[in-house]
């Protein structure tokens, strides 16, 4: 529901989270769980990030509209 702008991508991450995980994506251009989790450190789970993607799927379908 995240994906679909349903329910506030805050409920679940802070936007410090979000941000950083948002920025090392971009940063090694990709959405991969695996890729991201390992620069990012044991502070993030594999649910934050993907969360994360989801909000990132929502926001990119939103300015394509």
């Amino acid at each position: 529901y995240v994906s679909l702008g349903k329910i506030d991508i805050h409920k679940f991450l802070d936007s410090v989270k979000l941000r950083q995980i948002l920025e090392v994506s971009k940063a090694v251009k990709t959405e991969q769980l695996k890729l991201i989790m390992e620069k990012l450190g044991d502070e993030f789970t594999y649910g934050d990030i993907k969360f994360a993607m989801a909000y990132k799927k929502h926001i990119s379908t939103e300015e394509n509209n």
